[in-house]
This record gives structure tokens, C-alpha cells and sequence, in this order.
């Protein structure tokens, strides 16, 4: 027990592991690598199924309901009329719920049964992922997704790098440099025998942070992010590398930042519940009344009549109180029964069907398909629609997601020179790039790419020029210089070819731009640089330099270009006067801030000055955040500001806040499906978004409130007919229509018209839904929207008022405004 507790106590605050030690590592229990998202199994799919369907309140109400048409004492109606229903809408549940299930199963499945070669009694073998432990030594080859949290012990690369892929788990596409410990680099392909100890942090959801010591052959080395390569990073450009396993399955830093899958309701779905509790309560209160009625009339009338109209066996005869207040009682619940059409079990079956059919019309809409990538946009759920149309606030990822990864160099400014605008001589407006015939002519240069394209001849004629003073020459040669320089990007060479692998297309637009006006960066090493100078007028070859930073400060203006390992570039222009800022110029405040700091703004002693803050600026940048901050970004706008929010990505980073937000949308791009997998709703493009939210989003929450106002109208003008009947019946509970015709009202005779309705109406085209201004009402209530089902739709995209955008790991961010679609 001693041994257990101090084992525990222990993993509170550090991981110990021995390299292929098994049995040491066993003591720990650290987590398996087998990974396990589905919510079933076929022995408790059927019990904890029905168990989630009934935590439904109407679900559980038509559950009551037919338990006590069971009663044949109390109930004018054959139970089969409440029995079809409710197994219907449970069994057609239960399949879509089997069937996503059955998905999570077959995607949990392919990741478990992957391969990787990992030493076995020091002989390399071929296990699945899921058979992978904490301290085994695995191989990873090129072109392989990494199975566990590895600490790299040596790899095919010179002075031990490996390259790396991290689509999958931040969005980079680009490649990333992770370098072993020299020691262990030494050892190549033998290190089958590696018994090296590693103290290490416990798991956590931290990317860009990693400590730990290896004590290996009496000495110590320190661990840090650079020498870890993490669960779902592909390995590139390196043939081969080995790895010591930290964390595996749950523990890993991938599946940390996962965030948890949560049911998402719609505003309408709390609506509908609380509206029926309300319904349920006036049902009781009518049955009460009908019960007290009742117990009048059978004293007064009932009792003396008996001759003609006798009382049930159980009914006591002998005291005239008593039984006709057990009749009374019984009379309760028989009215419950009859009129239990003011909340029919078809209410939720329609709901299911339109938004169904909503969902399919969001899948062929020919105007959100993508033809370059032949996809649709596609609704993953169905549950959602009529959300699209409230939402307030939106997140969005920037790269890949409102850049689509592509960056072109079209201005700089160079000493106070802007170049790259063409100007009309006789208008005095810049041209167009499209408009001038022919760009500038970079065939001097071998290593031009043919799809750079740069207009304004004037800068390339000052770099080969002769005549261009020396001065100004030596200016824009600093300038290219400095962007061949300052850098992470790693060259390759294919098929003859020189090919730049970039961290943000930021950084590669900008490496390329020097490349093709002669500034050509060749290679790098851990402690080098080449590029080669190919200019007409000045010739260097094979020129290695160091990389620096400039930092360009004007008497009124601030410019800093910041390039540092960060890969992070800032520009800002401030109006200077006497090295302090004109403030009380400045009309609205933007806020840019890192992760570092947004780990302590979200502390619950900060977390409401930082949302009144981000709320007061006129746009938010959150840079640098892992994943996790996303979520907990887009929680705290939910927490505090009760508003619909909605979170837009496309790579594996921007999960955790989909999953988080109330609707989640998943772009196909270049960085993984993750995003897509997650996602409630689908698209091929940033720019769908508009339709999907303003068209879309608008007419099925326009239908679902048109529906829903229109049913519990019919309904309570058919249920309410039962008790106009009661004051002639005397209260008995008799219905003034056939059983059947009870039954079928909702589901055959009352139900094509408002669905299609629901389905197919359009109160304004989808033009007019996109581009009108103002306040699009419903024409009944004479330009004044009701206040239960806001139509309101205030400027759309156009008028937008609040700004919160994520900016990915070295990534410039960009603005994309709140859509607040009323509600």
C-alpha cells in the first residue's frame, strides 16, 4: 500500500521512464496506446441508448403517457396509438446514433491497427499501434505518421536532424526541424540496447513546450521541445530515426488538445423543452380542472343516475363522497390521455424530418460547390441548421482557412520607396495588375519561378542597373539580403529543381521574392547559411552568412520587421509625436495577444476584465495559442456574453474550439481532415461560409419557428375541442372523435402541407437574404418582429460590430467579423 501511494504521490509531479525496460514502466500504469473514441458497444448500445433518449423530457412524457393507456380503468384510447409513435422516433434514433458510432469504431480502428517497427529483445519487429508502451523503442521511416510522443535518439541526417510534419495536430503543413542529443545521434541503427533513464513533465496539452533530463552513461542531458517529436507528425525528408516512447494513447500531447465531444442543442431545441413544460403544466391544470368538474357533476348528477349510466366495480358504491371522488381521480388521468395531442410525439418526428430535408438542401446547393476540389458543402449534422441563422460571434482560423495557404509578394517599401503600385499617368489611381500586359523579365536569373509575377519594373532596374547610385544600391541589397537571411525555411533539391519548405506562407512568399529578384538561398545548417547573389552588376557565389533582424524606425512613423525563430511578422503604424502616441486620435483599439499572456488573462481572476476588454477593441487577435486556448477562448464568450457562437478551421489545431462552440465548421484545405472530421458542418471554401450563415442559416430558422407556431396552433384547436366536449358530457372523458382519427390527425392529415412549408418556403429570395440591409421581417407583423422568433438580420457581414480572430503558431492574423443574424 506504502509503495502504491508513493507511486501515485510521484506521478503527480514527474514521469519516470526506463528505456526498454518493461517491466520497471509497468508499476506506473501508464496509459496503453490503444485509442478509443466510441461511446458503444453492442452489449451496451441498446440500454445506454435508450437510457440517453429518455433523458429527453418529451421522450420520457410519451413514456408515462403509454404506460397509462396501458390502464384500461382510465384510458378511452388504445395504447398502440402512443406505442407506434414513440418506438418509431426511438428506433430511428437509435440507427443514426448506431451509425455514427459505428464511424467512430472503423476510425478509432484504422489508427489502433497501424504499423510500426519497434525492438523486441533487442530484434526489431512490426507491432500495431495499439500494442506500443510507454518506453519502447520504435523506428519511424520517411513518409510515416509517428505513433506515440517519441524523445529522438538518432536519424539518418547529419548532426542528427529529423524534419517533420504537423498537419495533424497544429495545421502547419510546412516542415519543422527536430535535432537529437549528440551523444545519442552517434549511435545510429544500434540502439536497440538504449537503457537511458528519463525524468520528464507529466502529460499536458502544452505543443511548444517540453522538460525533462535523460541520464544516460553517468551523465545528464536536458530535454527540451526541439529533441521531442509528438504523436501524428509524418516524418519528411529524413529516411529514417529512432525514438524512445514518453506518452502514448490519451497521454499524448494530440490527444490532450482533442478537447471533448459535447452535445450540442440548438436555442430552439431549449425553446421547445421549455415551452413543452410550460404546455404540460396548462394540460395539468385543464385535466385538474376537468378532474374537479367532474367530481361536482357526479355528486349532483351522477350519483342519482346510475340506473343509466352505473359505476365501475371498483368504484365503492357506499359512500357517495368517496366514490366520486375516486372517479374524479381516475378522471385525471384519463383527460391526460385524451388530450395529450397538445404535445404530440409527431412534434419531434416533423422537427427531424425538415431539418433533414434542410440538411440535404445544404448538400446540393450548387452554389457552395467547389469545383476545383469536386466537394459540396455537407452537413454533418442535422440537429443544427436553424443555429446557423443566431449566430453572434465568430472564430476563425486564419491560415489555410482565410488564406487557403497562399501568400504572393506584391508591395514593399525600401527606404522610405514604396514599390509595387503602378499608377496611371492620366487618372493618377493604380492600375490593376491584371490590366498591364507583361510583368517583370526574370530570365537572367536560373533559379526565377516561372509563377512569380512583379509589375513594377522600377525596383529591378535599380538592383542590376549600373547607374543606380551606390547608396541606394547597397539599401535593396540589405533588404533581399536580409529576406534570403532571416528565416526557418528549409531548401531541397528535386528533380534538379531547388524547392523551399516553409513554416507559414507568409515566410516562403517572402524567400521567394528574394529568390527570384537574384537573392537565392541555398541551404542551412545549424550554424550557417548559404545563399547565392545572381545580379547582373555584382557577382558573389557561395556566400555564407549569419542571420540578423532589422529594425527600421522613422522620425513619425514606427515600422518594426521583425523575422526571428518565431516566424512572426508585425507591422503596425503609429502616429509618433515626441516618442509618445497621439491617443486621443485614435477612433478604436485593437488587441494583439500570445499565448504566453493568454494563459494568464484566462485565469479566473482575469478572465472578465480580459472579455470586457476584447469586447471594447474593435478586433482581437489571439496569436501563438495552442488549441486547448482556443476552446477556452470561445468557452468564455459563451459564459459571459450568452451569445450563439460559431468556429470556422480546417486543420487538426482548430478541434478543440469546433467542438467547443455551438456550431463548428470544418474546411477542406491542405492541413488534414481532422477539422472536416469534427466538424458539424462542412465546406470546400472560406467564401461558402456567407451563404451557408445568410441563406441557409436564415431560412431554416425562418421555417422551424413558422412550423413550430403554426403546430402547437393546430394542436391546441384540436385538443381544446376535447374539453368544449367535457360541459357536454359530464365530464366523463368520452372523446368527440374516433380513436383512429385522433391518432392519424398529426401524422397523415395535418402533415404534408406545414412541411413542405417548412421545407421549401422562402420568405425572400436567396439574394435578397444575402445583400439587404436592415431588418428582414415577417410582413404579418407589420415591420415589427416578434420577440419569441427574432427574424432580425442587422447588416449581416456588412454592418458587423465585434471582432475575435485566432492567428496559428507564426502566423499573421487576420480579420473576420462577428455576423450577428438576430436571434
Amino acid at each position: 500500500m506504502k509503495k502504491t501511494s508513493s507511486v501515485r504521490s510521484r506521478r503527480e509531479f514527474f514521469r519516470t521512464i526506463r528505456a526498454n525496460n518493461r517491466q520497471f514502466n509497468a508499476q506506473f500504469n501508464y496509459a496503453n496506446n490503444y485509442i478509443k473514441t466510441s461511446k458503444y458497444t453492442l452489449l451496451t448500445f441498446l440500454p445506454l441508448n435508450l437510457l440517453e433518449q429518455f433523458q429527453r423530457l418529451a421522450n420520457f412524457y410519451f413514456l408515462c403517457l403509454m404506460l397509462l393507456q396501458m390502464i384500461s380503468v382510465i384510458s378511452s384510447l388504445t395504447p398502440i396509438t402512443t406505442i407506434i409513435p414513440l418506438v418509431g422516433v426511438l428506433s430511428l434514433t437509435a440507427i443514426k446514433d448506431a451509425y455514427d458510432d459505428i464511424q467512430r469504431h472503423i476510425s478509432d480502428n484504422q489508427v489502433n491497427q497501424r504499423q510500426s517497427k519497434v525492438f523486441r529483445n533487442g530484434a526489431l519487429v512490426r507491432e500495431k499501434w495499439a500494442a506500443v508502451h510507454v518506453g519502447d523503442i520504435i523506428q519511424m521511416e520517411s513518409g510515416q505518421f509517428v505513433a506515440a510522443d517519441v524523445l529522438l535518439l538518432s536519424t539518418s541526417e547529419p548532426n542528427g536532424l529529423a524534419f517533420i510534419e504537423t498537419s495533424e495536430l497544429d495545421g502547419e503543413t510546412n516542415l519543422k526541424c527536430r535535432q537529437c542529443i549528440p551523444d545519442t545521434a552517434k549511435l545510429g541503427h544500434d540502439v536497440g540496447n538504449f537503457d537511458g533513464e528519463i525524468v520528464c513533465e507529466t502529460p499536458n496539452n502544452l505543443l511548444n513546450k517540453f522538460d525533462g533530463i535523460l541520464y544516460w552513461r553517468q551523465s545528464q542531458y536536458v530535454l527540451d521541445n526541439d529533441k521531442i517529436v509528438l504523436r501524428g507528425c509524418v516524418l519528411r525528408n529524413t529516411d529514417w530515426c529512432y525514438g524512445v516512447v514518453i506518452f502514448t494513447g490519451r497521454d499524448t500531447k494530440l490527444m490532450q488538445n482533442s478537447g471533448k465531444t459535447k452535445f450540442k442543442r440548438t436555442s430552439i431545441d431549449k425553446l421547445l423543452n421549455l415551452l413543452i413544460i410550460r404546455i404540460v403544466l396548462f394540460l395539468l391544470a385543464i385535466c385538474l380542472f376537468c378532474s374537479i368538474a367532474c367530481f361536482i357533476w357526479e355528486i349532483k348528477i351522477g350519483y342519482h343516475f346510475q340506473i343509466y349510466l352505473p359505476w365501475d366495480s371498483i368504484i365503492p358504491a357506499e359512500d357517495k363522497v368517496t366514490g366520486c371522488a375516486v372517479i374524479a381521480f381516475l378522471i385525471f388521468f384519463s383527460y391526460v390521455i385524451v388530450m395529450n395531442t397538445l404535445v404530440p410525439i409527431s412534434l419531434y418526428v416533423s422537427v427531424e424530418v425538415i431539418r433533414f430535408a434542410q440538411s440535404l438542401l445544404i448538400n446540393n446547393d450548387p452554389k457552395m460547390y467547389c469545383d476545383k476540389r469536386k466537394m459540396h458543402a455537407q452537413a454533418r449534422t442535422t440537429t443544427l441548421n436553424e443555429e446557423l441563422g443566431q449566430i453572434e460571434y465568430i472564430f476563425s482560423d486564419k491560415t489555410g482557412t482565410l488564406t487557403q495557404n497562399v501568400m504572393t509578394f506584391n508591395k514593399c517599401s525600401i527606404d522610405g520607396v514604396v514599390y509595387g503600385d503602378m499608377y496611371n499617368a492620366e487618372t493618377g489611381l493604380v492600375n490593376d495588375n491584371a490590366d498591364i500586359a507583361l510583368p517583370s523579365d526574370f530570365s537572367w536569373n536560373k533559379y526565377m519561378e516561372k509563377s512569380f509575377a512583379w509589375f513594377d519594373k522600377s525596383l529591378l532596374t535599380k538592383i542590376r542597373s549600373p547607374d543606380t547610385p551606390q547608396k541606394d544600391q547597397e539599401v535593396i541589397y540589405t533588404f533581399f539580403r536580409t529576406l534570403a537571411l532571416c528565416h526557418t525555411v528549409m531548401a531541397e533539391t528535386r528533380t534538379d529543381k531547388l524547392v523551399y519548405q516553409a513554416q507559414s506562407p507568409d515566410e516562403a512568399a517572402l524567400v521567394s521574392a528574394a529568390r527570384n529578384f537574384g537573392f537565392v538561398f541555398k541551404e542551412r545548417s545549424p550554424n550557417s547559411i548559404t545563399i547565392e547573389v545572381h545580379i547582373s552588376t555584382v557577382h558573389k557565389n557561395g556566400t555564407k552568412l549569419k542571420s540578423n533582424s532589422i529594425d527600421v524606425i522613422d522620425d513619425k512613423d514606427l515600422s518594426i520587421v521583425t523575422f526571428n525563430e518565431d516566424t512572426t511578422i508585425i507591422n503596425e503604424h503609429t502616429n509618433v509625436s515626441n516618442g509618445k502616441a497621439n491617443m486621443a486620435e485614435v477612433d478604436s483599439f485593437a488587441l494583439v495577444i500570445q499565448g504566453h499572456s493568454l494563459m494568464h488573462a484566462l485565469t479566473p481572476q482575469l478572465e472578465l476584465l480580459f472579455v470586457e476588454v476584447c469586447t471594447r477593441c474593435k478586433s482581437c487577435i489571439c496569436c501563438r495559442v495552442t488549441p486547448l486556448q482556443k476552446a477556452m477562448v470561445v468557452q468564455l464568450i459563451q459564459n459571459y456574453k450568452k451569445a450563439r457562437t460559431l468556429a470556422i478551421g480546417d486543420g487538426a489545431n482548430d478541434v478543440s474550439m469546433i467542438k467547443t462552440a455551438h456550431v463548428g465548421i470544418g474546411i477542406s484545405g491542405l492541413e488534414g481532415n481532422q477539422a472536416m472530421l469534427a466538424s458539424d458542418y462542412s465546406i470546400a471554401q472560406f467564401k461558402f461560409l456567407e451563404r451557408l450563415l445568410l441563406v441557409h442559416g436564415r431560412w431554416s430558422y425562418f421555417r422551424i419557428c413558422t412550423f413550430l407556431r403554426y403546430f402547437f396552433y393546430k394542436n391546441f384547436t384540436f385538443t381544446l375541442c376535447h374539453f368544449w366536449y367535457a360541459l357536454f358530457c359530464g365530464f366523463s372523458a368520452q372523446t368527440i372523435f374516433d380513436p383512429m382519427y385522433i391518432s392519424v390527425f398529426n401524422l397523415f392529415y395535418t402533415s404534408l402541407p406545414i412541411l413542405t412549408n417548412a421545407v421549401l418556403d422562402q420568405d425572400v429570395s436567396d439574394t435578397n437574404s444575402m445583400i439587404s440591409f436592415g431588418c428582414l421581417c415577417m410582413p404579418d407583423y407589420g415591420g415589427a418582429c416578434d420577440c419569441t422568433y427574432n427574424y432580425n438580420l442587422p447588416g449581416g457581414v456588412h454592418e458587423a460590430y465585434q471582432e475575435m480572430i485566432f492567428k496559428d503558431n507564426g502566423k499573421l492574423g487576420a480579420k473576420f467579423r462577428v455576423l450577428p443574424l438576430g436571434g
